[in-house]
């Protein structure tokens, strides 16, 4: 197989802090339109106060759990970290194109929505067992189960949009800091905190 097959079989190359973006642009959506619908059809208002606490309770469990894994076991802020690898990160192997804006945000919008699917039956599974635990009858357990699984997933939606754009300014930070720097990574791996990413552009002081 000769290495131009090879290259061009490659997933291309896509700015991180722009795909990061994209993905808060989509979850914002739904997240957004989750709720407008569910307060339309009314499932939100139709929920009983045991049921009101116990999407509060799982939001916030799962909620402060993810920070708590994320921050809890760096020596170091956030920002810091990504810059450090950034730093560290090797240019981009030779060959590799890097992807069009509006290729690199059908791709995460795409992404995003699954996401958000999955998150919906997160949480719908969560709060069945919730309801249990809280001592809602069991066959009252799916009542309101619709309003209030639509009402807990969309707050995970736009908690994981904030996480994304808060990310991708970090991103933005760093590039600007660097004298214009292009952080790149294969597609739907920006924002992992490790070396998966390429940089490119002019060296600082160049």
């Amino acid at each position: 197989m000769e290495a131009a097959e090879v290259s061009w079989r490659r997933p291309p190359l896509v700015s991180s802090a722009w795909e990061l973006r994209c993905f808060g642009r989509t979850w914002i959506v739904l997240g957004v339109l989750v709720l407008a619908v569910d307060a339309a059809l009314g499932g939100a208002s139709d929920l009983l106060p045991v049921e009101i606490w116990a999407c509060a309770l799982v939001f916030f469990l799962t909620v402060a759990g993810a920070l708590a894994r994320a921050f809890l076991g760096l020596r170091t802020q956030p920002d810091m970290e990504y810059a450090r690898v950034f730093d560290r990160s090797p240019a981009p192997p030779a060959g590799m194109r890097v992807e069009g804006s509006r290729s690199t945000a059908n791709r995460a919008a795409w992404a995003a929505t699954g996401i958000a699917v999955l998150l919906a039956v997160g949480a719908a599974a969560a709060l069945v067992v919730m309801f249990t635990l809280m001592g809602r009858p069991r066959e009252h357990v799916l009542d309101h189960l619709a309003g209030a699984a639509g009402l807990l997933a969309a707050g995970w939606t736009l908690v994981c949009a904030l996480a994304a754009f808060r990310i991708a300014v970090w991103f933005r930070r760093w590039e600007e800091w660097r004298g214009g720097r292009t952080v790149l990574s294969r597609p739907l791996t920006s924002g992992r905190l490790g070396y998966v990413y390429y940089v490119t552009g002019p060296e600082p002081g160049g």
